[in-house]
């Protein structure tokens, strides 16, 4: 079984910036929430969230897989920083 990188574990790698915006793609009402890369993990809005899945439920008000959910500024979905791994949180 492969060991599971965490949001924080990337942040902390410099393989996410502090300050990078993160963007969705997908059916929700507000299109424009971003997630702004800090210390702690996504912020979105006024909360911060150690997991890419709490942070996209938080947008969405469902269970959702964050790691598909939140775009890397070029496009590419978030775990495409994991290759190799997948998992929900």
């Amino acid at each position: 079984m492969a060991v599971q990188v965490t949001l924080l574990e990337l942040i902390g790698q410099g393989r996410l910036a502090l300050d990078m915006r993160l963007h969705h793609k997908g059916r929700i009402a507000d299109r424009n929430v971003v997630a702004t890369v800090v210390a702690g993990g996504l912020r979105v809005k006024t909360r911060t969230f150690a997991t890419p899945s709490a942070a996209a439920k938080a947008v969405t008000g469902g269970e959702v897989d964050g790691w598909a959910f939140w775009r890397l500024p070029d496009g590419r979905r978030l775990d495409a920083l994991r290759p190799g791994e997948r998992r929900l949180d």
